[in-house]
């Protein structure tokens, strides 16, 4: 075991590949734990003035559950939220990370996120076209692009597959994997960071994968990553290896000494033992040091202070007096920047696309998206052709002899726009579905808020809810027997179209502030309810509450339900026992203005809510969290 981590140490000192080194110094983050809901949340530090470097190859950060390997790996990554930095400052090859860090470097999640409908090679063309400049790059140069990470990561036999969906079988999760890296090597990195890329897949996947990053790093890439527990192929091909525990380092060096390191401290290895899982067993204390004084060999006395906060844990302490530590701080101090008073990432995003092409592309694969998937797209339609025929039947020809005539033409009204709200109850999941993924692209620099918003409306919500309404409207009018009128048809349809946008928009609203289905459920199901009570069809508006009584200019149930009846009883003239009663007298009746401006303003508000409600939308996007 010693030789072959000897052997691999000075395989790894004969060959030093080109790359980026990436710093960190003095590292402080905390988060604010909330025990309960009202009660002021208390900061608790996960990473403690921690520094080191990476350097270019393999570079794997090790530890225990909560150690903080993966806060620091987003850190080093600029993948935290800002507010919860103290102090400290990261450099790339001694300059302080740019704006364009997402363009320099990827970020590879631990659970694959992909479009499931698209294939692997339409997932890597999507990367490509947004990612690499039009101004750079001719669409056959990104062609070349896809096709030589496709057969870099021999992903020949799968490209032309589907990712896969809970409906759809599509490629295997090491496939998956190598795909999701791809998508990352479209730009050319030379650093990527890695976050447990092992997870979920078998073992002979997972050193397949690793393999692929060994292989990768040498050709001039700093590979940095985090990884829980690997078996031993997979840890021999460790360059440099970073432990961690309780938010401190306790070891950083390279990975062929890691096992010496702690057998000066008195911390033996059995030979047949993984060294993953021996470190890990030293970090839990599960196995006890049989040295009480260190070797001198990896001591330094006196050569930095302890922080009080550390003085109890030996493991931190025995480090920071090793040649390790002294060496890592004597190349830090020569790189390090003045100003560290605070955290030095900047955090604004760069593209490499322009909006337009960027809405362009996000078109495409929404498109792509809805026609691959029936139960988005297909079903809308059938479920309005079933329910146009339904009210069709229920309320055939109707007739314009009173009490019917307007009894059953007001119901059929109604019922139409219960069905055009609730209807459009399935529009609460569009962003929660998506949102992993969306923030993923957002954060590595894919696409602006802007684009991705208004490619959700112009390939999704206008197709997937305006045809469904109109084929609705077409079967229910002429079954009912409606004024026969292109105008008032025409009409028709645009008041159930700006209905189902209103309804629609909120659910939108809703979509992008929870995460949880059955929440954004529970509180869209809330207002429509009382939208429909103070509707007016239900209840006499003029007989209510005055303080309830204002809720009525906010129901899109009242104003889709005053424009159909304007449009269909103005004009009409119907029918008691031989005496002719005009429509207009029934809108007298209920307070309805019915001229020309009376139903245009019913028009104007459903506009109003529904761009009122998509601009919070789009400004609930806009606020998502992108930082872990």
């Amino acid at each position: 075991m010693e030789e072959s981590t000897r052997d691999r140490s000075e395989e790894f000192c004969n060959f030093q590949p080109p790359g980026p080194i990436l710093t960190f110094n003095n590292i402080s983050y905390v988060v604010n734990v909330r025990r309960a809901l009202c009660v002021r949340g208390q900061e608790k530090e996960i990473l403690r003035g921690v520094s080191g470097m990476m350097k270019p190859g393999m570079n794997a950060i090790l530890g225990p559950t909560g150690s903080g390997k993966t806060s620091l790996l987003d850190v080093l990554a600029s993948r935290k939220d800002p507010r919860g930095f103290k102090r400290g400052q990261v450099l790339l090859n001694g300059r302080l990370v740019e704006s364009n860090f997402n363009l320099q470097s990827a970020y590879v999640v631990q659970d694959d996120i992909l479009m499931g409908t698209l294939t692997v090679r339409e997932n890597l063309e999507f990367s490509a076209n947004l990612r690499l400049s039009r101004k750079e790059y001719t669409f056959e140069e990104k062609q070349q692009k896809v096709n030589r990470v496709i057969n870099e990561l021999g992903l020949q036999d799968c490209a032309n597959t589907k990712i896969g969906t809970e409906l759809i079988r599509g490629v295997s999760g090491g496939e998956r994997k190598r795909c999701s890296i791809g998508m990352e090597l479209i730009t050319s990195p030379t650093l990527l960071f890695l976050d447990e890329p092992t997870t979920g897949l078998d073992a002979n996947t997972a050193s397949s994968i690793m393999c692929l990053l060994h292989m990768l790093s040498r050709n001039g890439r700093t590979i940095i990553f985090s990884i829980h527990q690997p078996r031993y192929s997979i840890y021999r091909l460790f360059d440099y290896i970073t432990l961690m525990s309780k938010g401190d380092i306790i070891y950083q060096g390279p990975g062929g000494e890691t096992i010496n390191y702690f057998k000066h401290l008195g911390y033996e290895c059995e030979l047949y033992n993984n060294p993953a899982d021996f470190f890990l067993d030293v970090i839990n204390g599960a196995i006890s040091s049989c040295n009480e004084n260190p070797s001198p060999d990896v001591e330094i006395t006196s050569l930095t202070t302890v922080d009080p906060s550390t003085e109890n844990n030996l493991l931190v302490h025995h480090f920071r007096q090793s040649t390790y530590y002294h060496q890592i701080n004597k190349e830090l101090k020569s790189l390090t920047v003045p100003d560290v008073s605070k955290f030095s990432i900047k955090i604004k995003s760069s593209y490499a696309t322009p909006f337009y092409y960027q809405l362009y592309i996000m078109c495409g694969r929404t498109i792509k998206n809805l026609l691959r998937n029936p139960y988005t797209s297909f079903a809308q339609v059938f479920m309005m052709i079933f329910f146009g025929i339904l009210n069709g039947l229920i309320y055939y020809q109707i007739p314009y002899t009173m009490p019917e005539a307007l009894q059953n033409r007001i119901g059929a009204f109604f019922f139409l726009i219960i069905n055009q709200v609730f209807g459009n109850l399935s529009a609460v999941e569009i962003f929660i579905e998506e949102k992993a993924l969306f923030i993923h692209e957002k954060a590595s620099g894919y696409y602006r808020t802007s684009a991705y918003f208004l490619s959700k409306i112009f390939a999704d919500l206008l197709p997937n809810r305006i045809v469904p309404v109109l084929t609705l409207g077409a079967i229910s009018y002429f079954m009912m027997g409606l004024k026969l009128d292109v105008g008032s048809f025409f009409m028709f349809c645009l008041t159930l179209s700006l209905t189902s946008l209103s309804a629609v928009s909120m659910a939108f609203l809703v979509s992008a502030s929870v995460s949880i289905f059955a929440t954004a459920n529970a509180l869209i199901a809330i207002p429509y309810v009382f939208m429909m009570v103070f509707g007016g069809f239900l209840v006499n508006l003029d007989g209510m509450l005055l303080w309830l009584s204002w809720l009525k200019w906010i129901s899109i149930f009242r104003y889709g339900l005053n424009a159909l009846t304007i449009n269909e009883l103005k004009g009409q003239t119907f029918y008691m026992n031989s005496t002719a009663i005009p429509g207009e007298s029934y809108m007298i009746q209920q307070g309805i203005d019915y001229s020309t401006w009376g139903f245009w303003q019913n028009e104007f508000a459903l506009v109003c809510i529904m761009t009122i409600f998509l601009f919070l939308a789009f400004i609930q996007l806009l606020r998502m969290n992108k930082w872990k």
